[in-house]
């Protein structure tokens, strides 16, 4: 269908090139007029071909709707239904996360001057919902304040567990566990000095 129609507008185009030519080459006499007459039918019966060959029964719009109704009917456009969703449902779930990342890195950047945020949100797609819902948020902390060193002992491990939580670090899961809605649990800070 596309290619008839490409070929009509270039044989369209081919005609009004050689009806210019033709028209140039004419000197200005009275056979002037015959030959613009001729012309402008030639590009009138060109114009008007599609026409003819839809009523000649050249064309049939019985054998394109037919076409197009196995199409829809058939496994494949099921098939791309269920990819183009898929691919649209990721790419939606990747532009979520990326604004929520920016958006509460400038809003802790504005509350806490003396450091540097990176986040890393993890989120999913309930179907039945239809939402996005955020599964976990790791927040790393660069500390941009002076600290004095820790003395350093070499073979000797902490356990993870003695480490208390700063204020700071409850301030921050607090704030983003109250405006994301995700249980503290799931909200992981990891302060840089």
């Amino acid at each position: 269908m596309m290619e008839s129609f490409k070929g009509w507008i270039v044989t369209i185009c081919t005609i009004v090139i050689l009806i210019y030519c033709i028209e140039l080459l004419m000197p200005n006499n009275s056979m002037r007029k015959y030959a613009k007459f001729t012309t402008g039918l030639i590009l009138v019966v060109v114009i008007i071909s599609p026409v003819l060959k839809f009523m000649n029964g050249d064309f049939s719009m019985d054998q394109y709707v037919s076409k197009a109704e196995q199409y829809l009917d058939g496994e494949s456009s099921k098939v791309d239904y269920e990819k183009y969703k898929n691919e649209n449902v990721n790419r939606t779930i990747d532009n979520f996360k990326k604004n929520l990342e920016v958006a509460y890195k400038d809003k802790l950047q504005k509350k806490y001057n003396d450091s540097n945020f990176e986040l890393e949100i993890q989120c999913n797609y309930d179907e039945k919902e239809g939402k996005i819902s955020v599964d976990s948020v790791k927040i790393d902390v660069q500390d941009k304040s002076i600290v004095n060193v820790k003395k350093v002992s070499i073979g000797k491990v902490e356990n993870e567990e003695n480490i208390e939580e700063t204020p700071k670090v409850k301030e921050i899961k607090d704030l983003v566990a109250n405006e994301l809605n995700v249980e503290k649990g799931k909200i992981y800070v990891c302060i840089n000095k």
